[in-house]
């Protein structure tokens, strides 16, 4: 499902060799636009003008060949990272294809549980590396060893009357969610980014699309003037673009993918793609499909333009 980022992950994702041959090897694509993509223009009346999209989330969904739910990755990621994912999800895919039909929907949900257990690991980690005050966990969520890979669905035992312990499993990681993130300000989400900006490979062919893109437009003769002409500023760009990659990383990963896995992880209700997406653009993207104008034209504030400057 895509939105005014999308670009983003045409250039930086699609266009990353491995990330391509692997989707085009073990995915059947589909690309649907949910939501308009908004223009601005900045005139500066001397015949320049700045053109950029503004506002908007894109996210990917991994169904089952019945078209229903797997996982869904929320915004952009870094091309290693994205990659991890999607083989995630590939697994218990094909891990859900081979069980019987009665056990697919308890094996997801414990592969979302411990996926979300394995996430707060990783950002607990994160932060006790960036050497800050550590975060306080609440008593009945213990600090657990960070796992390369998350445990596989097919070894979490499938007997219903173990079904009952999910649920409190899931309440009890309430609380170190949410010290977790009423402790990560901007700053620290920076910290975090700077571990995992080997997520983040603009490779050969990234690197020439953009290029190709003239992200400096047509009229660059004020860049040669450096001793290094334009590689010194096309490595200031690369470098800016993987870090904020990286930061984009971390946290579409730490918050909004757990808050996914949180709400895959419920029995109930049962989502369809449409309904899970509503909900993400709704709760986590903030562009509800309630508000034709995407956040930009706020009810409760005045703008002192005719009509609100709304042209309908």
């Amino acid at each position: 499902m895509s939105c005014a980022n999308s670009r983003f992950f045409r250039t930086t994702l699609y266009a990353n060799k491995e990330v391509s041959d692997y989707l085009r090897d073990h995915f059947v694509l589909h690309w649907k636009s949910v939501r308009p993509v908004p223009h601005i223009t900045v005139d500066f009346g001397d015949g320049r003008k700045l053109e950029r999209t503004i506002t908007g989330n894109s996210i990917h969904y991994v169904l089952d060949a019945k078209g229903e739910v797997i996982d869904a990755l929320p915004g952009l990621y870094g091309a290693r990272a994205f990659l991890t994912e999607i083989k995630n999800a590939e697994q218990i895919a094909t891990q859900v294809a081979h069980s019987d039909p009665q056990f697919r929907g308890r094996l997801l949900e414990r592969y979302h549980l411990a996926r979300l257990r394995e996430i707060n690991d990783r950002w607990s980690a994160d932060i006790a590396q960036a050497s800050v005050k550590p975060v306080q966990i609440a008593a009945n969520e213990p600090v657990r060893v960070v796992r390369a890979q998350p445990p596989a669905a097919a070894a979490m035992p499938l007997a219903l009357s173990k079904a009952m312990v999910e649920q409190p499993m899931l309440r009890a990681l309430a609380p170190r969610r949410a010290a977790l993130e009423s402790s990560t300000d901007d700053q620290l989400w920076r910290k975090l980014a700077a571990l995992h900006t080997n997520d983040v490979v603009l490779d050969a062919n990234v690197r020439a699309l953009i290029r190709v893109k003239r992200p400096f437009g047509t009229n660059t003769a004020w860049m040669d003037r450096h001793i290094l002409g334009p590689e010194r500023y096309y490595k200031q760009m690369f470098s800016a673009l993987e870090n904020s990659i990286a930061e984009d990383t971390v946290r579409n990963e730490y918050l909004f993918h757990a808050k996914i896995h949180e709400w895959l992880a419920t029995p109930t209700p049962s989502f369809t793609v449409d309904s899970l997406n509503s909900r993400v653009y709704a709760e986590l993207f903030l562009t509800p499909e309630s508000d034709p104008w995407l956040g930009l034209a706020p009810r409760n504030q005045f703008s002192a333009l005719e009509n609100g400057g709304l042209v309908e």
